[in-house]
């Protein structure tokens, strides 16, 4: 009996730290899919092949207290967007955690993450979270361009002190081009 006294502790301990890894992992973005659905219907006899695309772009937080520093996210820019390596058109100070993720809005799974931290001086200054977000989308019609595709940026700022708050921009591709 002495025996199985001493090892429920440890199963509960090893139980609880598989879960926080667990946790982590998947705010990390560790289990999305990096793969986007195409906007495009399969043309008979194709079979298609993934296009790597790449997002790269700047999050901005602002300070929203009027006392002190409270930390939220403000707005998501981006800055430029290739597919296979082409460029398609188109008081004092708190320390914050920052993610973004792309989900895809056909399946509303996530796709890609991006994320790492931050600390804002107050005031009406808006710091940058530079981030880059790379997945594929499938090429269904065989026509060697990238398929249109929608998906939703969602910009997520969480403080030391455990606020977290969020923004998200809607993103649509169509035929090969940025819709804003």
């Amino acid at each position: 009996m002495k025996k199985a006294n001493i090892a429920m502790p440890w199963i509960i301990i090893g139980s609880v730290v598989v879960i926080l890894i667990l946790i982590i992992a998947f705010s990390k973005g560790a289990f999305a899919s990096k793969s986007m659905t195409s906007g495009m219907a399969i043309t008979e006899g194709c079979k298609p092949q993934d296009i790597p695309v790449s997002i790269k772009g700047t999050a901005f937080a602002k300070d929203k207290a009027w006392f002190g520093v409270v930390t939220e996210p403000d707005k998501v820019s981006i800055d430029s967007v290739t597919a296979g390596g082409i460029s398609l058109r188109a008081i004092s100070s708190q320390d914050f955690t920052w993610s973004v993720k792309i989900y895809d809005d056909f399946t509303g799974n996530p796709v890609t993450a991006d994320g790492g931290s931050n600390s804002h001086p107050g005031g009406d200054v808006l710091t940058e979270d530079k981030f880059s977000l790379n997945f594929f989308v499938p090429d269904n019609n065989c026509d060697d361009r990238i398929d249109n595709f929608e998906g939703n940026i969602v910009y997520e700022v969480r403080t030391d002190d455990g606020e977290t708050n969020a923004i998200s921009q809607k993103i649509s591709f169509v035929q090969g081009r940025l819709v804003r």
